[in-house]
């Protein structure tokens, strides 16, 4: 059996944070971001700690791994209940209630992410 050492484990969680960003990016509404100005910032805690914002303005999304000062919205969520999300294992409402998922400012844009990006909130059975 293989062992990743930690730093081979970190690449990897990076690696497969990024992926899931760039698909996010991939699947994202410019016609419902039409007029939408906004800042997620996404900070992922558990074995390793991952940074990323997506800033949406005039039907556009970047995608940045800097913390931002200023987001419209932060989400703190544990990696385990991050990427049992991504691979529908999970709901956010889920992590929500067990208290894996923070949210911080203005929770109507956590609503919107959804119709932003495409995002079902059904799970995988």
């Amino acid at each position: 059996m293989t062992y990743l050492d930690t730093d081979d484990l970190r690449h990897q969680v990076k690696l497969n944070t990024e992926m899931i960003f760039k698909e996010m990016l991939q699947h994202f509404n410019k016609e419902v971001a039409k007029d939408v100005y906004a800042i997620y910032q996404f900070q992922i805690y558990g074995n390793f700690r991952e940074t990323y914002s997506l800033k949406i303005k005039d039907g556009q999304c970047l995608l940045d791994r800097e913390n931002t000062d200023s987001p419209s919205l932060t989400v703190n969520i544990s990696d385990r209940y991050w990427f049992g999300i991504c691979e529908g294992y999970l709901t956010s409402k889920e992590a929500f209630v067990d208290g894996q998922l923070k949210l911080l400012g203005d929770i109507d844009m956590a609503i919107k992410i959804a119709k932003l990006f495409n995002i079902s909130e059904e799970k995988v059975e």
